[in-house]
């Protein structure tokens, strides 16, 4: 079994070197790729609801980033019936004039 682990091993180094140029530029391609996808994600999260009309909650879901050195909020905003929404998230909506902050209760559900 060790002979046959040392034999791959040598064949995967040989590899490694007969092809090194080879993956030394495809890394410099790759990670350029890489640092971009990474880029636009979020520096920060919220989520709000508010009662929009009788029946109807919103629930907005805030993300905040930067690109090109500059701040970007970008806001998604879905209506739901008051019946879809859990009845402790439903009763702090109620409870405000305003949008209710609910990032708190909702990060423990989203980070699982």
């Amino acid at each position: 079994m060790i002979p046959v682990i040392l034999a791959g091993l040598a064949i995967g180094g040989v590899l490694v070197v007969a092809f090194w140029d080879e993956i030394i530029d495809w890394l410099n391609d790759f990670i350029p790729k890489v640092e971009e996808a990474f880029r636009d994600i979020a520096h920060g999260a919220q989520v709000l609801g508010e009662r929009i009309k009788t029946n109807y909650v919103a629930i907005k879901h805030k993300l905040f980033y930067q690109e090109n050195n500059k701040w970007i909020e970008k806001t998604t905003t879905r209506e739901v019936e008051e019946s879809e929404v859990p009845p402790h998230i439903r009763e702090k909506v109620m409870k405000q004039k305003k949008a209710a902050d609910l990032t708190g209760e909702l990060a423990p559900m989203l980070l699982n």
